[in-house]
């Protein structure tokens, strides 16, 4: 028959129970406890933490994804199957231009022979100018005063580099309250005033069609504008 062990946790073998076995005894019994209850062991390893980082990945994933649509300009497309309908959409914007209390820049973009310069010059027609409308392909900016303001139209596709609109007057341009209409605004980057619309001209049959991006509160403006119209 065996002695009674001692009341301090002496083992059959004879030696006293350490503190750390029983902390190991009373955490696994802590352990299945909080599995019991759905509770997330406080170090998760394997398994538990692949799915963890898996977690955070997808989370950051879907903070991006969210950032990124934050960032997308809202846009709204408009057929034009023939010059009347572009003239008409010049004919639009430049109406809400007339009533807008501020100025505005327009990016025009789209590939050769688009239809940029006629846009323009139907905005400009709707402003009220009649005289000639040049084409600045070569001159790369053309300044018109209409309706009591300056409208400027620049066309930037043989400028070499940004720094040349330095001496071609661009920063007496005040974009609060002048109308720019910019055709190859990339080409300017840095130096032209921040865009408040794009408009992107593409070959569509059975004539082209028109991608309007508002960068701005003025661009929402004239984007719903546009919407309202069409």
């Amino acid at each position: 028959m065996h002695g009674r062990q001692s009341g301090h946790g002496g083992r059959r073998h004879g030696r006293p129970a350490h503190r750390r076995d029983r902390g190991v005894a009373w955490a696994g019994a802590g352990h299945r406890h909080r599995r019991r209850h759905g509770r997330l062991c406080p170090r998760p390893r394997g398994r538990c933490r692949r799915r963890c980082r898996r977690s955070a990945r997808s989370a950051a994933d879907g903070s991006a994804r969210l950032a990124a649509a934050l960032r997308q300009p809202r846009t709204h497309v408009i057929d034009l199957p023939d010059p009347d309908a572009t003239a008409t959409l010049g004919a639009r914007i430049g109406a809400v231009l007339a009533r807008s209390e501020g100025g505005m820049a327009i990016a025009l973009s789209g590939e050769l022979g688009a239809g940029k310069t006629a846009l323009a010059r139907a905005v400009l027609r709707a402003l009220g100018h009649t005289g000639a409308v040049a084409s600045p392909s070569y001159t790369l900016v053309e300044p018109y005063a209409v309706a009591g303001r300056m409208f400027h139209h620049l066309d930037l596709y043989r400028l070499g580099d940004p720094e040349e609109l330095e001496f071609l007057g661009i920063r007496e341009i005040d974009p609060a309250r002048d109308w720019l209409c910019v055709e190859w605004a990339d080409r300017g980057a840095g130096f032209l005033p921040s865009m408040d619309a794009t408009i992107e001209l593409q070959y569509h049959e059975p004539g082209r069609r028109a991608r309007v991006s508002a960068h701005s509160a003025a661009g929402e403006r004239l984007l719903a504008a546009l919407e309202n119209a069409t």
